[in-house]
């Protein structure tokens, strides 16, 4: 069959494929949220041309257009990370980028830093055997380094500010005490109206926890360990098992795929899947529970940055 020809569209006819200021789309977008969206009449492989548009934005941040198969582009190493725009308050700066298409004709769109509303425009659709598409490596780069969002030093206990004291970034632990509690706080007094999230997780469970640069301090519970910055290592709790119980890193931690377990008795196996590891319920992407007895499936997707995995649930192996 003869493949299609590339079309481009004129600037006249370009397609809003998403304005999140919109009725249908009337929330911005918030770092490490992954937003996906369709291609009208897109083709897996093929190349769409994007013209993205921040505006409103709380700080300053970027965002970063990637195939619906690849992993999302803040929970990757510093080193594998890109941008297709960077915004701040004040006046919008577009740009033009280009991105493949996934397999389910959609394409993501990622950012970190603060948050905006999002408009993005499909441009042009070029066949993939016309082009040799790839994702940004960086070439050069005249900048005085300056801090990346991964983190170089671990967290101490009890209350330490932000960022002074705790940098920014993301962080894990195997918790070897009874019980981790840990808080994000909007102050060092850590009253009940400065709790931003609170989390916790049982004894052997990896915890991770995303420390955002909006955060003015953060509590750290004497039984959760010593939490260390994010590695691209994957973690060595339970070889045996597909992955441990916790929280988990998708591509590092755990594969994309779909896994199968029975809930052993006395057990109730909650499992979730995250777009980050902040504690706020807008991360919950889908959220699944089965009970003693139960066979249970889950799906994790290539798209999803985390994963939750109750130590209740059992072997998970996959299908």
């Amino acid at each position: 069959m003869k493949r299609r020809s590339a079309l481009f569209v004129s600037l006249g006819l370009v397609a809003s494929v998403l304005t999140t200021g919109s009725s249908s789309q009337a929330a911005p977008v918030l770092a490490r949220q992954p937003l996906c969206v369709a291609v009208p009449g897109g083709v897996s492989g093929d190349v769409a041309v994007v013209n993205i548009t921040n505006t409103n934005a709380s700080g300053s941040g970027y965002g970063a257009l990637r195939s619906s198969d690849a992993r999302s582009v803040p929970s990757r190493a510093a080193a594998d990370q890109f941008s297709s725009v960077n915004f701040a308050p004040g006046s919008p700066n577009p740009n033009l980028a280009f991105v493949t298409i996934g397999s389910d004709g959609r394409f993501c769109y990622d950012s970190d830093g603060g948050s905006s509303n999002v408009i993005l425009d499909l441009a042009a659709t070029i066949p993939a055997g016309n082009i040799d598409n790839r994702e940004p490596d960086r070439l050069v780069d005249t900048r005085t380094p300056t801090p990346t969002s991964t983190p170089t030093s671990v967290i101490g206990q009890g209350v330490s500010l932000v960022p002074s004291e705790t940098e920014v970034g993301r962080y894990r632990t195997i918790v070897t005490g009874g019980f981790c509690l840990v808080r994000r706080l909007s102050s060092p007094l850590d009253r009940s109206e400065d709790r931003i999230e609170q989390l916790a997780w049982p004894e052997g469970e990896q915890a991770i926890i995303d420390i955002a640069s909006s955060d003015v301090a953060f509590r750290n519970d004497s039984d959760c360990g010593q939490w260390l910055p994010i590695g691209g290592t994957p973690s060595a709790l339970r070889p045996s098992n597909p992955f441990p119980f916790g929280d988990l890193l998708v591509g590092i931690d755990v594969q994309p795929g779909t896994y199968r377990t029975t809930v052993p008795v006395g057990g109730f196996c909650l499992v979730q899947r995250l777009s980050g590891f902040g504690g706020s319920r807008t991360e919950v992407i889908d959220q699944q529970a089965f009970s003693e007895g139960e066979s249970g499936f889950i799906e994790i997707e290539a798209t999803d940055v985390g994963f939750h995995n109750d130590s209740d649930c059992g072997t998970w192996s996959r299908v």
